[in-house]
């Protein structure tokens, strides 16, 4: 038997002041225990209130058995973390392997938010305690790049300084911005799903939550290729100040572009964005003058090798700063 829907009409009394007011029935309110609601407007138009209480709890239950290679375990408790799920269940029909368990208490640490709630022998329980909407869509953004500035800056002083030892402790530190492209796809992830969280974190129009996935994609790209530079420092056998010259005239070029399309994206400054497109020119020019002092033979082939690597990690960053600047266009002028 299908449910009817209870239509009901109420009367809206304009107050002081210029704004309305109206009526809840009191047999609603009371049985729901509510002090406060969520009144939402959907893309039609229409107004709704919903009862913040009946949001179920997302668990996720992961049987050990089904899966052959234990590194697919662990890649389906970070794909349901970022999918939004509240609570995340690995149980098995015997004892799990310690080597499997002792990664999966591991894997805490890779989750903001997360917390082990229990430890069996055979079943391992995280639960998921952060609120995504104690940060707004753009607080995410912010910090994911701010995280990413501080790992350029580095890579930086360790092309100028010739530092392998700074090289080595980006590498090292880099799964502290996994952890945020982490937690940024699961507030985008859940706001596809629920249009009150996705107004609550900052994302109004509801087919934006696509772009914003792009955008957060493109972060995490621009992470890897920035990190990526000191693998090819470390290769290098000798230092060329040419060379060096050149990597960090492209290092500053995608540096700008990056912040520049962050700032676009955050103000929804169309014309900045533009500006980073335009940009790319210049950066593909770098690269180029690059290359062609490599091939004069003034620098080994190996270390010629690491560093047409290097510069071409520094204009993959600036793709995906015209990628994110793309985004900008999408978000202001799509409907």
């Amino acid at each position: 038997m299908v449910k009817e829907k209870l239509v009901l009409k109420r009367r809206i009394w304009r107050i002081k002041g210029g704004s309305y007011i109206t009526s809840l029935p009191k047999e609603w309110v009371e049985k729901n225990k509510l002090n406060e609601i969520y009144m939402v407007e959907d893309l039609d138009g229409n107004l709704k209130i919903i009862n913040p209480l009946t949001e179920k709890e997302r668990h996720v239950i992961i049987e050990v058995e089904n899966f052959k290679d234990p590194s697919t375990i662990e890649y389906s408790v970070l794909t349901s973390y970022m999918q939004g799920a509240d609570k995340i269940s690995v149980v098995s029909k015997e004892a799990i392997d310690l080597n499997i368990k002792k990664r999966l208490r591991e894997l805490k640490n890779e989750l903001i938010g997360a917390d082990i709630s229990q430890d069996k022998s055979d079943s391992i329980v995280y639960q998921i305690l952060i609120d995504i909407s104690s940060y707004t869509i753009n607080d995410s953004i912010l910090s994911f790049n701010a995280f990413i500035s501080d790992i350029h800056n580095d890579t930086m002083t360790a092309i100028k300084e010739f530092n392998k030892r700074l090289a080595n402790e980006i590498l090292d530190r880099v799964k502290d911005g996994i952890r945020k492209y982490r937690f940024m796809i699961r507030q985008i992830a859940i706001a596809s799903q629920n249009i009150t969280i996705a107004r609550k974190i900052g994302i109004n129009n509801y087919r934006h939550v696509i772009i914003y996935g792009v955008v957060a994609s493109h972060l995490n790209r621009i992470l890897h290729h920035t990190v990526a530079v000191n693998t090819h420092l470390l290769k290098i056998e000798e230092k060329d100040d040419v060379a060096n010259e050149y990597v960090i005239k492209m290092a500053e070029h995608a540096a700008r572009m990056r912040n520049d399309s962050i700032t676009a994206l955050i103000k929804r400054d169309i014309a900045l964005a533009t500006n980073v497109i335009k940009l790319m020119n210049i950066q593909k020019n770098l690269e180029e003058e690059l290359l062609n002092y490599l091939f004069t033979g003034k620098v080994s082939q190996r270390n010629a090798v690491s560093y047409s690597m290097i510069g071409r990690e520094f204009r993959r960053v600036s793709g995906y700063a015209v990628g994110i600047s793309d985004a900008v266009g999408n978000l202001v002028l799509v409907p």
